[in-house]
């Protein structure tokens, strides 16, 4: 899984997630037009580098570190469940993390649902 060149079913589910629960235009813009660049496992997670055009209205404020908190993530494959965020770097979207809240994530995740992160509050 970890030199596919594509998102995989739960890294999309939770862009989608992410695009139809933000207020934010540049976010929705944002998490449309993401590419995938590469997956590094780290056997609680995964980091996902993104790749976004420019021009798409800046997320936060540049040189500030900003954070797009993504979905909670329930399922029998990670435990104690999991969740998502994802870092920008100069007002872009760069890297989607998704982690587990204990020590196990399953490679391959399929089923699974997404809901608010009850860990994070907005």
């Amino acid at each position: 899984m970890e030199n596919e060149k594509q998102f995989n079913i739960l890294e999309k589910a939770i862009l989608n997630w992410i695009t139809e629960n933000s207020k934010d235009p540049s976010i929705v813009a944002q998490t449309k037009a993401a590419q995938f660049v590469e997956r590094k496992r780290t056997n609680v997670g995964f980091y996902v580098k993104l790749a976004v055009p420019e021009g798409l209205g800046i997320i936060g404020s540049i040189g500030k570190k900003t954070v797009v908190n993504g979905p909670g993530i329930e399922s029998e494959d990670i435990e104690f469940n999991g969740g998502s965020l994802i870092f920008c770097e100069k007002g872009y979207l760069d890297t989607l993390e998704i982690y587990a809240n204990g020590s196990f994530f399953k490679e391959n995740v399929t089923n699974f649902k997404l809901q608010p992160d009850p860990n994070i509050s907005n």
